[in-house]
């Protein structure tokens, strides 16, 4: 799926405005299991906040990151 394509079909829709269109192979919400193209979803979780490991997924090969 395409970056553009998945945030368009957000409620309410994202302005993909300037990002680019990545092409993206998977989701993680866990740094250590990104592959090369995934997108990481870095949420705030009950014990630790997942911006804290945007790093860590840019580093495996994240494609994209979907944060607060």
């Amino acid at each position: 799926m395409r970056l553009h394509t998945l945030l368009r079909q957000l409620n309410p829709p994202v302005d993909v405005g300037a990002l680019p269109d990545v092409a993206l192979s998977g989701i993680q919400e866990d740094s250590r299991l990104v592959m090369p193209g995934d997108l990481f979803v870095a949420r705030q979780g009950t014990q630790t906040d997942g911006a804290r490991f945007i790093a860590d997924a840019q580093e495996r090969g994240a494609a994209a990151v979907v944060s607060q």
